[in-house]
């Protein structure tokens, strides 16, 4: 991901700077390194998503969360504020 990141930041960059759009969408090699770029990210979005089926399989309450959801839950185990908020998806009953 890190290194779809930079390449993100440097064709922006390199829009910035450059005088008109049509100069900027046709750099050397743009298209082959986008295309491989999203390749690159579809495997971490496939990645993630298999992350995010082991926990629903260890806890089957996280079904009933969007993939965001259970990764803001992830994220801020931690903050119990912050956690609080989606686990009234994951046990409705208590909250009624």
């Amino acid at each position: 991901f890190t290194s779809v990141d930079l390449y993100w930041k440097e064709m922006m960059k390199n829009a910035n700077e450059a005088p008109n759009a049509l100069e900027a969408g046709t750099q050397k090699d743009m298209k082959a390194k986008i295309v491989k770029n999203n390749q690159v990210l579809d495997k971490v979005q496939k990645q993630l998503e298999e992350y995010l089926t082991t926990k629903r399989k260890k806890f089957p309450r996280f079904y009933f969360l969007s993939n965001d959801e259970l990764l803001e839950i992830l994220a801020n185990a931690e903050d119990l504020s912050k956690v609080q908020a989606n686990l009234k998806k994951c046990f409705e009953a208590v909250y009624r």
